[in-house]
This record gives C-alpha cells, sequence and structure tokens, in this order.
C-alpha cells in the first residue's frame, strides 16, 4: 500500500465525522441539517418534531358571491350578520375573510338559500 493512500476506517469515519461537528459552520447549514433531522424523524413516526404548514387557502371573491345573492352591501351585511365595514374591507381587497367567516361566505356562495334560511330563524329567536 502506498503512503499516500489512506485506508478509511470506521474509526478515522468517526474522527473525521467528529471534527465536522466540531466546526460551527454557518447558520443557514444548522438549520439545513436540523430540518433533515426533522425530516427522518418524521418519516420514522415521531411526529413531536418540527412543524406542520397548511397552505394558504386561495382568496374568496367576496364581491362575486354578493353578486350571485343580487342584494347590496347592505342587505347583504344585514341579512348575514356581518359589520358592513367588514364586508366593504374584503370586497376592496384591504382584507381577506378567515375562520368562520370563511367557511360563511364559502356556504353563502354554495347554498345561499339556506344560509338564508337559518339567518331568518336566528333573527326571530329573542336576544338575551
Amino acid at each position: 500500500m502506498n503512503r499516500s493512500t489512506k485506508k478509511v476506517t470506521a474509526s478515522s469515519r468517526g474522527r473525521n465525522a467528529a471534527k465536522a461537528k466540531k466546526t460551527n459552520g454557518t447558520a443557514a447549514g444548522r438549520r439545513l441539517v436540523e430540518s433533515m433531522q426533522e425530516a427522518a424523524a418524521f418519516l420514522n413516526g415521531d411526529t413531536s418534531a418540527g412543524r406542520v404548514l397548511f397552505p394558504k387557502p386561495p382568496p374568496i371573491d367576496v364581491a362575486a358571491v354578493r353578486a350571485k345573492t343580487g342584494l347590496s352591501q347592505n342587505e347583504f351585511a344585514r341579512r348575514f350578520m356581518l359589520p358592513p365595514g367588514t364586508l366593504r374591507n374584503w370586497e376592496q381587497g384591504l382584507r381577506q375573510p378567515e375562520g368562520a367567516a370563511r367557511l360563511l361566505l364559502a356556504l353563502i356562495d354554495r347554498a345561499p338559500e339556506v344560509v338564508s334560511g337559518v339567518a331568518d330563524d336566528l333573527a326571530r329567536i329573542p336576544s338575551v
């Protein structure tokens, strides 16, 4: 064996790995290594590490939903118990509905007569 040829053994790999761990590296490199470790743990069934990201839902065209009902902004807001200013902000794209409001608009879009009927029933219930 030539002196310039170095035999790689398990112990030499271990020493090299130990040397590599001693270097700090870049912050991005450390995050990348950490991410890969989390991904490997997740693939092995460990769901406690890391985080789950949910895609941002597509925007709702609130004006189109309202237009399908044939109601003015004030009528739509009153009918579905929404603050008129909030409805205007949604329609002007200043804000996007989230959570329950998003669900309500999706229901109005798909079944306006059902949501209208529920709104009528709620309007008949005396407030406490």
